[in-house]
């Protein structure tokens, strides 16, 4: 009987182990060292789902407010983006490849993003310029803290983005300024979520823009229209 009560208490034991996300081949490894390896996988990601959204624009600016779409390592985006102008918000298709963007304005129209204060869509997949490489240019980067979302544990780690990192990928965020920046790893290190916020605009509140990504390991591309 002894023998049958720690069998099945061993039993228990892996199985709880097995638990959440495959963390636990990740745990004690330090910060730095999780971020690249997150890096790593988002750049190896033939494409992405991405959804971009801010927490809210202050009245005067002229910007992004959302997204969502296939990111490609063309690299390219095929998807929407909401953007907000003179206080009225406009949603369209966009597409961005090579070097050019086309928003379907009842016909499809090259456009620069950066009337908008938005970025090159295409370019937030660059492997070195885009959001991936931000976590490993990141500064004061804080310990991995794990946590339950729903059935998995993630991890979260905080840090400092310097402004002019961001003000490459965002063009009207303040270079001078430094980005208070959040990443959700999954158990696989593969990033979640990424929470950016700081002066985006100028003369303005600061603003959160919240990254999400799935649909690591599938394959995309975008043609222009």
């Amino acid at each position: 009987m002894r023998k049958l009560v720690v069998g099945l208490l061993a039993a228990v034991l892996l199985v709880t182990a097995g638990c959440g996300g495959g963390s636990g081949q990740h745990q004690g490894k330090p910060a730095a060292a999780r971020l690249a390896a997150a890096k790593k996988a988002f750049d190896a990601s033939p494409a992405l789902h991405i959804t971009l959204s801010a927490d809210k624009l202050p009245r005067s600016v002229a910007g992004l407010l959302s997204a969502e779409g296939q990111g490609t390592h063309q690299p390219g985006f095929k998807g929407e983006i909401k953007v907000v102008q003179s206080g009225l918000s406009l949603t369209v298709p966009v597409v961005a490849v090579g070097g050019k963007t086309w928003a379907k304005l009842g016909l499809w129209q090259q456009v620069d993003p950066k009337q908008y204060n938005a970025p090159d869509p295409a370019g937030l997949m660059s492997t070195d310029r885009g959001l991936s490489s931000v976590l490993t240019r990141a500064t004061g980067v804080g310990r991995p803290t794990p946590k339950r979302q729903g059935s998995a544990t993630v991890t979260e780690i905080d840090a400092k983005v310097p402004g002019t990192l961001m003000a490459g990928i965002v063009p009207s965020a303040d270079p001078n300024s430094l980005f208070d920046a959040a990443f959700t790893l999954d158990g696989s290190d593969h990033l979640v979520r990424m929470a950016l916020t700081g002066t985006f605009y100028p003369n303005a509140d600061d603003v959160t823009y919240t990254f999400t990504f799935s649909g690591y390991g599938s394959k995309a591309t975008v043609h222009a229209p």
